[in-house]
């Protein structure tokens, strides 16, 4: 076409995105771009894929954290942490229970929209644990029966991990009292 305008409408695919157009060492971004070419030209139309940051949150800390391309995702890693029973993973205010087909569905629609993503697992803790806060480490003399109980001379005591110190033992809400600072026997939380 000499001496005419043309009207380029470039159309991503999917998970790709339109980035603008080379002519004459110009990038151009319009989209639909008009050009009056005064001669030959070329000109290249670039497009780049969508990428996405892929973060999976267990307890407050980024255990993977990667970027993806569109549509893409990234298998859900291990949840257990001791002393919690996962519950399920939280990704925008949605629940899934498990690291199923309908988590990594919801992962890839918005992947493919170039959205970052942060995927959230969720616990509570376990019964004989919740008496432990951050900072120490639970050990038990015995193991719960079938029913979760623990014999009545069961010996519980916290371990100080890193920074941590012991200060209290409270059972629902209640300071109970110890053998020493950091144990406490079953039949002492019965009390």
């Amino acid at each position: 076409i000499s001496g005419g305008a043309i009207t380029l409408k470039p159309a991503p695919k999917k998970g790709w995105k339109y980035e603008g157009c080379l002519a004459e060492g110009n990038l151009l971004t319009d989209n639909p771009l008009t050009i009056t070419p005064k001669g030959d030209m070329e000109v290249e139309i670039i497009f780049t894929q969508i990428t996405s940051k892929l973060t999976y949150n267990v307890q407050g800390v980024d255990v993977i954290a990667e970027t993806v391309l569109a549509g893409e995702s990234l298998p859900a890693p291990d949840t257990y942490r001791v002393g919690l029973e996962f519950t399920h993973w939280e990704l925008e205010g949605n629940i899934y229970p498990e690291d199923g087909e309908d988590l990594q569905e919801a992962i890839k629609s918005l992947t493919l929209k170039g959205v970052d993503v942060t995927v959230i697992a969720k616990h509570k803790p376990l019964a004989y644990y919740s008496i432990v806060t951050s900072g120490a480490a639970l050990q038990i003399s015995e193991e719960p029966n079938a029913e979760g109980k623990y014999p009545v001379k069961t010996e519980f005591s916290v371990v100080p991990v890193g920074e941590g110190k012991f200060s209290h033992w409270l059972v629902n809400g209640k300071k109970v009292p110890a053998i020493s600072d950091t144990n406490v026997t079953y039949s002492d939380l019965l009390t």
